[in-house]
């Protein structure tokens, strides 16, 4: 299966692999550079994988992952970036409200 994608897409690189962040969603996903080409003077990289190859996406902390999608569903994931059905809800943090207190100041410390 061949799969294209920005440059910009690449959240961090070792000597082996990349990080790949599909636009618009939390997940990642480790490709070896193996399975890689592109051009110098381009912005897009094609990817060539396997059709039994099972790819790891990660959301978050990368402990552990959070679906195995085939190539297929990969790419159906970065051209549509539709998020799988079972996608965990996001959990936002609204703190509360803090109050002014009034405070008085002895006329000593005044200018």
């Amino acid at each position: 299966m061949k799969l294209k994608f920005s440059k910009n897409a690449i959240a961090f690189s070792t000597k082996k692999a990349w990080l790949i962040k599909i636009q618009g969603t939390a997940y990642k996903f480790w490709i070896p550079r193996s399975l890689v080409y592109s051009d110098e003077e381009s912005w897009e990289l094609t990817m060539y994988l396997p059709d039994e190859m099972k790819i790891k996406l990660y959301a978050g902390k990368m402990k552990t992952p959070s679906y195995i999608v085939s190539p297929h569903e990969l790419n159906d994931l970065i051209e549509n970036k539709d998020l799988p059905e079972k996608a965990p809800k996001s959990v936002w943090h609204v703190p509360s409200k803090i109050m002014p207190v009034k405070r008085s100041v002895d006329d000593e410390f005044k200018r």
